[in-house]
């Protein structure tokens, strides 16, 4: 029976197994000293000086090895310019919404979207302010790609994602903290606090350093210390889950792994926000060990690049379109119609004759002569009446 983390059990889950509670301990303090004699230190420590350590478990393996293998298939796929930036595109545009909802943006995922394609900067809402904020730092991070951290770097990415926010009560933007800091749950109780101001600086040098330097860890590993142990210092008044998440996306693109800007990981965070909050909750509750939050993070990661590659091999065959469709009726189709069915395929979009026209360039006529055909040859059907009419896939091309 795994528990939480898999092969990696937590002292809440030794305890719940054993039903006499001095044995539990005993196994406790065993099980812990193993792990501490097997432990990668790092050159990273708490406010008492005492250092953060991981283990490198079997599941936690195996998760590292499954990335590497889709992210060999996936830098293998070949993808048109356009469908890459489009991948791109969105997944940027989950990243800033689902970062900005794990800390309290209220607009919807269809109000984010239809916003952030206005092109505006600033809103009046500040939920959507926030998202927009979120959505022009990950551009700046995208920009710093192959560059060297250092704090002007995070302090301007804090200082784009707090930008109009805060209206009633003004925090300090563009530079580390001046005071306390305190993370509360939903109860309003304090399950966290920061280390002092006056430790931040030091901690954040410290940090910086080893990640400028650090060469020889895997960089899923090294994403997920970044983006812990940022959270850890939480070195500003407001914006540090946001920015640690940026980071940890930077680390991964400044060790070659560029997919990462198809990937939307805060949607999981978001999705599975209790396990987030415990991972890292775990991290301090079990001496500094980052194991925990370790393998949420490598967990987190293949279930999102699983779920592009899937898109991306939809996407292939929707570029291949002659394999959707009988040989014979593809052979009959024009270039116009193929391009037509492309992004009915993609888009589950309704086919009208003023979308087709501005698609291809072509008049009304030739239009409704290329749906006549597409309709005789069963690939597509007429759907509405009046101005909602159109046309939509024909149940016999999709249960293909």
């Amino acid at each position: 029976m795994t528990g939480a983390y898999q092969d990696y059990l937590t002292k809440a889950e030794i305890i719940a197994r054993e039903k006499d509670s001095r044995k539990a301990e005993a196994r406790w303090d065993e099980l812990f000293a193993e792990r501490q004699a097997k432990a990668e230190g790092l050159p990273l420590a708490d406010t008492d000086g005492k250092a953060f350590w991981f283990v490198i478990t079997p599941h936690l393996i195996g998760l590292i090895s499954k990335i590497a293998r889709h992210r060999g298939f996936l830098e293998s796929v070949s993808l048109s310019p356009q469908v890459r930036k489009r991948l791109e595109k969105r997944a940027a545009d989950l990243e800033a919404y689902f970062s900005s909802h794990i800390e309290g943006a209220r607009s919807t995922l269809e109000e984010a979207l239809a916003f952030m394609k206005t092109g505006k900067k600033r809103s009046k809402d500040e939920s959507l302010q926030m998202i927009v904020n979120n959505r022009l730092a990950l551009d700046a991070a995208a920009k710093h790609i192959g560059k060297p951290v250092n704090d002007e770097f995070i302090c301007q990415l804090q200082s784009i994602l707090t930008e109009n926010t805060h209206r009633e009560r003004p925090i300090t933007r563009g530079e580390y903290r001046h005071g306390p800091i305190y993370v509360v749950n939903a109860m309003r109780q304090v399950v966290y606090e920061g280390p002092p101001a006056k430790m931040v600086p030091g901690m954040m040098r410290k940090f910086i350093a080893w990640l400028n330097a650090e060469q020889g860890l895997d960089p899923i590993l090294k994403a997920g210390i970044a983006h812990l142990y940022f959270v850890q210092v939480h070195p500003f008044d407001d914006g540090n889950g946001r920015t640690a998440r940026a980071l940890s996306n930077l680390v991964l693109a400044n060790a070659g792994l560029r997919l990462i800007n198809m990937l939307a990981l805060s949607d999981y965070f978001d999705h599975k926000r209790p396990q987030y909050y415990r991972a890292i909750q775990d991290c301090r509750l079990h001496g500094r060990d980052m194991t925990y939050f370790l393998i949420f993070y490598a967990e987190a990661l293949l279930e999102k690049i699983e779920e592009v590659q899937k898109e991306i091999e939809v996407e292939h065959r929707i570029d291949n379109i002659k394999d959707l469709l009988p040989s014979d009726v593809y052979r009959r189709l024009h270039r116009r119609q193929i391009k037509a069915l492309r992004l009915m395929f993609r888009s589950d979009e309704k086919m009208t004759t003023k979308l087709y026209c501005r698609l291809n360039k072509c008049s009304d006529e030739t239009a409704r002569t290329d749906f006549l055909s597409l309709v005789e040859l069963n690939v597509i059907v007429p759907d509405g009446k009046g101005r909602s009419s159109g046309y939509v896939l024909s149940p016999k091309v999709i249960g293909r």
